[in-house]
């Protein structure tokens, strides 16, 4: 899992990719307070399953690491259960 990834740093990234979204941070204006809160979004290290027991979506990670959204992920990786 990566480590110390500043979602601050992510967003000005972002901005930087996106004129779009750059225009809108510089000439917006912020409804409320930007906040940001950890998230893990990689399966580096995650156990996945043992014996009884089979962990998808959210509990593995899943999550898409700059919005934090999971449920089409958590979708995704409950079909790979089915398939498998």
């Amino acid at each position: 899992m990566q480590e110390n990834v500043s979602q601050r740093r992510m967003l000005d990234d972002f901005c930087e990719l996106s004129a779009p979204a750059g225009a809108l941070v510089r000439e917006g204006q912020w409804a409320g307070r930007l906040e940001g809160a950890p998230l893990r979004c990689s399966l580096h290290g995650a156990r996945l399953a043992r014996a009884g027991l089979l962990a998808t979506g959210e509990a593995v990670a899943s999550d898409y690491a700059f919005i934090g959204k999971g449920i089409s992920k958590a979708m995704e990786t409950g079909l790979l259960v089915v398939v498998a």
